[in-house]
């Protein structure tokens, strides 16, 4: 494969990709309570996640991740809501469920 082809670059595709998903995601909730337990549950997941690829994390997953949490910080602006609570309550599911995996409270 050369240089520079289009799989070379596959995480800024799924960057991309993903920063849209989120975007869509939250810009068809219409209801602050549900994108918060969205907001929370993605960020659930992304806690799984970290903990499962905790000790051969790469940055291209990381680069995925902040993606798909700009995504939804976009998408969400259109309720009013602020960017800072969002990032609260996201960092919190993902605590939790990092906290959950670690104490073994969470099927491995």
């Amino acid at each position: 494969m050369k240089k520079g082809s289009l799989f070379s670059s596959w995480p800024e595709y799924f960057f991309i990709l993903f920063l849209i998903v989120g975007y869509l995601l939250m810009y068809a909730i219409h209801n602050q309570f549900l994108m918060y337990l969205i907001i929370f549950l993605c960020g659930f997941a992304t806690g799984m996640f970290i903990f499962a690829r905790r000790k051969r994390m790469k940055f291209p997953m990381a680069l995925i991740i902040v993606g798909f949490t700009i995504g939804i910080i976009i998408g969400s602006k259109h309720l009013g809501m602020s960017w800072l609570s969002l990032i609260i309550v996201y960092a919190f599911g993902a605590g939790v469920s990092y906290f959950m995996k670690e104490q073994n409270m969470l099927p491995r």
